[in-house]
């Protein structure tokens, strides 16, 4: 930066400065930050540039959204749910055979029999385990009202087993189709894809903003400033972000080196000039004190745990201030522990699934989710989940209505696939044992339930599927 307009931005930030009762004015660093000074955004605030552009604490996103969704279009938020580890959900959700009927035992999936729970959702075919324990946590959560305008969809397709290479997320073309606002995706893990699996398309990922904190978040979407920062006037507020965005090539450098190289030159061309407008915006985005949903996930005025931060996510999502995001949970690794603590992970994902959902009806706002996992389990004699068994995999696509007509479902008993006698996928089945042409199942779903599915070709360029696949992987009619 130049010496002589540092020294005049320093001046005319000064002007407009008072110290602190007890604190004389500042001269050295160290009384810069002991004023508050650095307290914000960049080298004059906390946290620093470097932690502002690398750690997503305001504008970290890699590509500066602008808008919503490209040429003016409305679509449904989208959550990825991620249950790192091999989660059996065909344990929830029954599969049949290539017919539609009932397989002639279950026992290696870890079901006794093939009861069934009345489907509390809009699709009343669909078939729900009476042993599995998501449906119900799902209910419990969202409510009955909420559940009856929710259709889901259970694709079998076969994964590997505890493997973050798993292609599995479709949040690329879900941006591609124009899902962005000003975060384009948000994500709790540091991965390409924000949830510990692979985009199911091959697609280019966009990096995500990983918040840490609902600070995090809301510093994302628009935060006003803190501490002496907050007390300049506008003008002077202004003038420091601007003197900021002059970063020297050598601070340039020391970014590129301390950063992973692509991801921090992307974040320079657009962080500060994003920042200029986020630093004196109101704050928002927080469901600590969004009266719509924090009753919905337990939240109190001074909760800040990973469920908060969670609820944020997609308070943001539902909000229109974020495109797709991502929430991974671990410990779905539950092989050989036992029937309880399987139990008692698809209760937590249940539980998570229900409050997205209730989230959404209390915000009027569509939503779909897609559940994802790493492969899944077998199970011995006592019905326990027992080994890996990616070849028994399955994901779960739900698509909440706000108002207005329900979708169709044309699939067989809702489900996309299905399993043969050896109570595994069956090659032969639509999906093919293909985690690709799972994920585009799934987008085909949510191209079709947002009344976009001419745009396929948008978001997923160069794709080779034939009339036939589209219609044999789109339960939506």
């Amino acid at each position: 930066m130049n010496s002589k307009n540092q020294k005049k931005d320093i001046k005319d930030l000064l002007a407009g400065f008072k110290p602190q009762p007890g604190h004389k004015m500042p001269v050295t660093r160290r009384e810069f930050v002991a004023q508050g000074l650095i307290a914000g955004t960049g080298y004059m605030f906390l946290p620093s540039l470097l932690d502002a552009i690398l750690n997503g604490s305001i504008a970290r996103a890699a590509e500066c959204a602008t808008g919503s969704a490209a040429g003016g279009l409305t679509l449904p938020a989208h959550v990825t749910v991620g249950a790192s580890g091999g989660a059996c959900f065909a344990w929830d959700f029954i599969p049949g055979d290539a017919g539609g009927n009932f397989l002639n035992g279950y026992t290696t999936i870890g079901l006794p029999n093939n009861s069934l729970l009345a489907s509390p959702f809009a699709n009343t075919n669909l078939r729900i385990s009476t042993t599995g324990t998501m449906v119900p946590a799902i209910l419990a959560a969202a409510g009955a009202a909420v559940c009856a305008r929710t259709t889901v969809i259970p694709i079998a397709v076969k994964s590997s087993d505890d493997n973050n290479t798993d292609k599995l997320d479709i949040s690329a073309s879900l941006v591609n189709v124009g899902l962005v606002s000003k975060v384009k995706v948000m994500g709790n893990q540091s991965t390409a894809t924000g949830v510990s699996f692979s985009d199911g398309m091959g697609l280019s990922p966009v990096t995500p903003f990983v918040p840490r904190s609902v600070n995090d978040v809301v510093g994302a979407l628009g935060s006003p400033a803190v501490g002496a920062f907050a007390a300049l006037p506008m003008v002077q507020r202004d003038r420091v972000m601007r003197m900021i965005s002059n970063i020297s090539k050598d601070e340039a450098s020391r970014l590129m080196q301390a950063s992973t190289g692509k991801q921090a030159a992307d974040l320079l061309d657009c962080a500060h000039t994003q920042n200029i407008t986020l630093a004196t915006a109101p704050a928002k985005g927080d469901p600590r004190i969004d009266t719509r949903v924090n009753t919905i996930w337990g939240l109190t005025a001074v909760s800040n745990d990973s469920n908060t931060v969670e609820a944020a996510m997609v308070l943001a999502a539902l909000n229109g201030d974020s495109g797709p995001i991502g929430i991974n949970r671990g410990g779905f690794d539950y092989h050989n522990q036992g029937q309880t603590v399987q139990n008692n992970k698809h209760v937590e994902l249940g539980t998570l699934i229900g409050r997205i959902l209730a989230s959404a009806a209390a915000i009027g706002k569509d939503v779909v989710i897609s559940l994802i996992t790493d492969g899944a389990t077998s199970a011995g004699g006592d019905l326990a989940p027992g080994g890996d068994s990616g070849n028994r995999g399955m994901r779960v696509q739900f698509h909440f209505k706000a108002a207005g007509n329900l979708p169709n479902v044309k699939a067989l008993n809702s489900m996309i696939g299905y399993f043969n006698a050896s109570q595994q996928n069956d090659p032969g089945s639509p999906t093919r044992d293909n985690e690709t042409r799972g994920a585009i199942s799934a987008l085909l779903n949510y191209l079709q339930f947002a009344g976009q599915l001419g745009m396929l070709n948008t978001a997923f360029p160069g794709n080779q599927l034939s009339t036939t696949d589209i219609s044999t992987l789109t339960a939506l009619g």
